[in-house]
């Protein structure tokens, strides 16, 4: 178990390694809505969001190109995008150990580009 752990933290350091690149390179914020977990997730983007009993329809100006917070666009890369997906599926048995690193991870990447913007 001890290995499993020391091999999530390196993925999420490599995870938070990229996500820092992307951040650094002043790409616009923008993250793709690619299944409806995703659509739910950032549901507060959409055009229009509409939840009944059993089903919801969420419209958005443009799936591919939604404008976020720097903070969803942390969590996205952390968890929607192909690369993130890979890692989750890699840990499955142990998903809540994978989480709570990612959680810290996007907690300091969060501290330090706020921090930057205030400079």
């Amino acid at each position: 178990m001890r290995t499993a752990i020391k091999q999530i933290e390196i993925d999420v350091a490599m995870q938070s390694d990229t996500i820092r690149e992307l951040l650094n390179s002043n790409r616009s914020l923008s993250i793709e809505i690619t299944d409806h977990i995703c659509a739910l997730e950032f549901k507060k983007y959409a055009k229009k969001f509409v939840w009944n009993e059993n089903e919801y329809t969420a419209t958005f100006d443009d799936i591919s190109n939604v404008s976020v917070s720097i903070e969803d666009f942390i969590m996205y890369q952390m968890q929607y995008t192909d690369s993130a997906i890979e890692i989750e599926n890699r840990y499955i048995h142990i998903i809540e150990d994978l989480r709570d690193l990612q959680d810290t991870a996007k907690t300091e990447l969060i501290k330090e580009f706020a921090d930057q913007k205030h400079r």
